[in-house]
C-alpha cells in the first residue's frame, strides 16, 4: 500500500495523470445518395493532461473512400475534426471506430482510445424518365374510323361493370364485417403484442444462432404495437421517421429515448451485421415487454379502458 501510495504522489508530481479522452462521432444525417459527400464530425473531451491528439486514418475508412480531413478546430475544452467521405454502392454501411492517439504530459509513450462506430445509408439517385427519343418530323395520323373506336366502346362497358359489381362487393362484405365486428370485439394492441412476444420468446431463435431473425421479429412486434396503440404508420416507415412521428403524440414522448435505442441497435443487427451478447438478447425483449407495459399503463391512465392483464408478466 505504501508503495502503491508513493508510486501515485511521484506521477502527480511529475504531472502524469491525466484523463483519457473521449472522442465522440456525429452525422448529419443518416441517409445519403450514392456519390453524396458525408461529413463526419469527431469531438474530443476530456483533454486535460494531453500533449497532442490527432486521428489515425488511411485512404479509406471501412467500406467509404476519404476525400478529405480537415482539424483539429480548438475550442473551449474541446477538439474538432470533420472527416468527409463518400460511398458509391447503395444499402446500409458500418462506419467503423477510428483511432485517436494521443501523448500524455511529459510522456513520450503514444497511447489510443476510438471513437464510436456510426450506421448510414446510402440510396440510389431517381432516373429522370420523362426524357423520350424523338423522330426529325412528326408522325402522319389517319382519321379515325368506327371500328378504331369499337374497342375502346367495349372497354369502357366492360369497366364499367366492373365498377358496379365492385361497388356491389364492397358494400356487401362492409355489412358483413360491421356485423362480426360487433359479434366479436377487436383484440386490444397491448394483449395482441403480448401473445406475439411469449410466441417469440419460445421459438428461441437467438438461443438457435438465428440472430437477425430474432430482431427483426422483435423489432416488427413492436412497430405493429406502436401503430395500433398511438395511430401512427410504424410498420413502413425507418426508425427516424418513427422517432418524429412519435415526437408529437403526447403519450409517447416520455419513452422516445428509450425507443430510439431500442430501434437503433435492431437496426445494426439487420443490416450491419451487429452481434449483440447474450445480455443483449434477453434486455431487448424485456424492453419490448416493458414498453408495453409503459404505455399502457398511460392509456389506463387517461381512462381509454380497463387494463386486462400484466403485460410484463
Amino acid at each position: 500500500m505504501k508503495t502503491a501510495a508513493a508510486i501515485l504522489l511521484l506521477q502527480i508530481i511529475a504531472g502524469q495523470i491525466f484523463t483519457e479522452p473521449i472522442v465522440t462521432a456525429r452525422l448529419e444525417k443518416r441517409e445519403y445518395l450514392v456519390g453524396e459527400r458525408i461529413t463526419i464530425q469527431y469531438e474530443a473531451r476530456e483533454l486535460r493532461g494531453i500533449d497532442s491528439l490527432g486521428p489515425r486514418l488511411a485512404d479509406t475508412l471501412g467500406a467509404f473512400e476519404i476525400l478529405s480531413v480537415s482539424g483539429p478546430v480548438q475550442k473551449e475544452g474541446i477538439q474538432e475534426w470533420q472527416v468527409n467521405v463518400t460511398q458509391f454502392d447503395t444499402g446500409g454501411f458500418f462506419i467503423p471506430a477510428v483511432e485517436f492517439w494521443f501523448n500524455a504530459a511529459g510522456d513520450t509513450v503514444k497511447k489510443k482510445t476510438v471513437s464510436n462506430p456510426l450506421l448510414v445509408f446510402i440510396n440510389s439517385v431517381e432516373i429522370d424518365s420523362s426524357g423520350t427519343i424523338r423522330d426529325l418530323k412528326p408522325l402522319l395520323l389517319a382519321p379515325w374510323l368506327f371500328e378504331d373506336y369499337l374497342p375502346y366502346l367495349i372497354g369502357v362497358a366492360v369497366l364499367a361493370l366492373a365498377v358496379l359489381l365492385i361497388v356491389y362487393l364492397r358494400r356487401k362484405f362492409a355489412k358483413k364485417a360491421r356485423e362480426e365486428t360487433f359479434a366479436a370485439p377487436t383484440i386490444a394492441p397491448d394483449e395482441e403484442a403480448l401473445r406475439r412476444l411469449r410466441a417469440l420468446e419460445d421459438e428461441r431463435l437467438w438461443q438457435q444462432g438465428k440472430i437477425k431473425e430474432y430482431y427483426s421479429a422483435l423489432s416488427d412486434i413492436l412497430r405493429l404495437y406502436i401503430e395500433r396503440r398511438f395511430g401512427v404508420f410504424a410498420l413502413e416507415s425507418t426508425s427516424d421517421e418513427i422517432i418524429n412521428m412519435l415526437s408529437t403524440v403526447g403519450e409517447a414522448r416520455p419513452f422516445l429515448s428509450e425507443l430510439e435505442h431500442f430501434l437503433w441497435n435492431a437496426d445494426l443487427v439487420k443490416f450491419a451485421r451487429s452481434q449483440p451478447t447474450v445480455t443483449e438478447h434477453e434486455k431487448a425483449l424485456e424492453f419490448a415487454y416493458e414498453y408495453g407495459r409503459r404505455t399502457r399503463v398511460s392509456l389506463i391512465m387517461a381512462g381509454e379502458r380497463q387494463p386486462a392483464g400484466d403485460l410484463a408478466s
